[in-house]
């Protein structure tokens, strides 16, 4: 087990189970780039085909559907196509979440 947490062997990862699918889960749009952004970048650049599931819309203030826009425009600059959003209201991101 690797230890390093800023390293990860995507070249086993690959030779190990034949299958360059990844599913990406996260709670809210933005956490894909706060805890997510070098990891995309790096499956992105190894040739993984990523696809994202956001569990919220993140709507805490009303901006649910800004917020699911900004994800979209985000994931694209990772050169991610493929994601949903499902919207669970009690997943609303905010100061208390």
């Amino acid at each position: 087990t690797n230890t390093n947490t800023n390293t990860i062997n995507t070249t086993n990862a690959t030779n190990a189970t034949n299958n360059n699918n990844i599913l990406l889960v996260t709670a809210h749009p933005d956490d894909e780039c706060m805890f997510f952004g070098p990891t995309l970048r790096m499956l992105k650049r190894d040739g993984f085909n990523v696809f994202v599931l956001c569990l919220s819309t993140g709507d805490y203030y009303g901006q649910g559907e800004t917020r699911r826009k900004e994800l979209r425009k985000a994931l694209g600059v990772f050169g991610v196509k493929d994601h949903a959003v499902i919207n669970d209201e009690k997943l609303k991101d905010g100061p208390n979440a």
